[in-house]
């Protein structure tokens, strides 16, 4: 069965909806080719709902984290690279400042960052742990990275 082509959807339709749903825009071009191929394989380009239910299916697929809940590792593109700023000597030397940095934080302050970093529902004390590690690394950083104070 063919589908006339005014009746398809445009392809920013796709990309919004992708978007939507959660795949990163490193990968909104993938995604919004999945949905049309789906969606017109199917026989339903103009479907809203089987355009959402591919568009989720591409957020499993492309999206931060994996099927089982691990999250991803991301990938930065070459050109974005090289505008981070930092040059690698000085990533070095943050690293070492930071890993030095991390070690005068208590357990539980580490895992009051973690939680955060991995957006998990936090109590009000891991909150303040959160906030107090948080003072005393960016105490400990001022000093070697002045930006940072």
């Amino acid at each position: 069965m063919t589908v006339p082509m005014r009746a398809q959807k445009k392809p920013s339709y796709y990309r919004a909806v992708a978007r939507a749903v959660g795949v990163p825009d490193f990968w909104l071009d993938d995604a919004t080719q999945d949905i049309a191929l789906a969606t017109w394989r199917d026989g339903k380009p103009d479907d809203v709902t089987a355009i959402r239910r591919e568009a989720i299916d591409a957020a499993r697929r492309y999206g931060p984290f994996t099927r089982y809940g691990s999250r991803r590792p991301q990938f930065v593109p070459l050109d974005a690279a090289h505008e981070m700023g930092v040059p690698f000597g000085e990533r070095y030397e943050l690293r070492v400042s930071l890993r030095k940095a991390l070690e005068l934080l208590t357990g539980k302050q580490r895992n009051a960052i973690d939680r955060r970093v991995k957006q998990l529902p936090m109590t009000s004390l891991d909150s303040a742990h959160a906030s107090a590690a948080r003072r005393k690394l960016k105490k400990e950083l001022a000093s070697d990275w002045p930006l940072w104070a």
